[in-house]
C-alpha cells in the first residue's frame, strides 16, 4: 500500500482504539448486545468463534444494551460472542475512483484492486436530488 493511500486511510478512520460488547441475547431479526453503546444507524461486526462475521446495523439503544438487525442470518452466533464498533453509520465512497471498481453493498472492493481512495463519502440517508432540478448531461 502506498503512503498516500495510508494516509488517505488514517484519515478516514477517527476511532484507532477498538469498542466491543458481548452478545447477551438473540432473535431472529435483532441481537442484544452489553458493554459499549453506539449510536442508531452505526455498523457492528459480530465474531462467532468459527471465524466468521456478521455485520448489521444499529437500530435500538437503551441504557445498558443495544440491539442490532444483522445483515445475515445470525446461525451459529451465540450468547457471549463478541461484537465490534465498525463505523458511524453507513457511508459510501463517492467520486471518479470508482469509476470501473466493483463494491460490495457496504462499500467495500470486490474487484481485488485493493482500497478505494474516493474523494469524500457519502452518508446512506442522503437524498437524491428533485427529478425536475436535475441536470442533463
Amino acid at each position: 500500500m502506498s503512503l498516500g493511500a495510508l494516509k488517505a486511510r488514517l484519515q478516514l478512520s477517527r476511532d484507532l482504539s477498538p469498542r466491543y460488547g458481548v452478545i447477551t441475547k438473540i432473535l431472529p431479526n435483532m441481537v442484544f448486545v452489553k458493554g459499549f453503546l453506539p449510536s442508531v444507524g452505526d455498523v457492528v461486526k459480530a465474531e462467532r468463534n468459527d471465524g466468521k462475521e456478521c455485520l448489521g446495523m444499529v437500530v435500538l439503544v437503551e441504557q445498558a444494551q443495544f440491539g442490532f438487525a444483522p445483515f445475515s442470518f445470525v446461525e451459529g452466533c451465540k450468547v457471549g460472542d463478541r461484537v465490534l464498533f465498525v463505523k458511524e453509520g453507513l457511508s459510501f465512497p463517492v467520486g471518479e475512483a470508482l469509476l470501473g471498481r466493483v463494491l460490495d453493498p457496504l462499500g467495500n472492493p470486490l474487484d481485488g484492486l485493493g482500497f478505494v481512495g474516493a474523494s469524500c463519502l457519502c452518508a446512506r440517508d442522503g437524498r437524491a436530488h428533485e427529478t425536475l432540478t436535475k441536470r442533463n448531461h
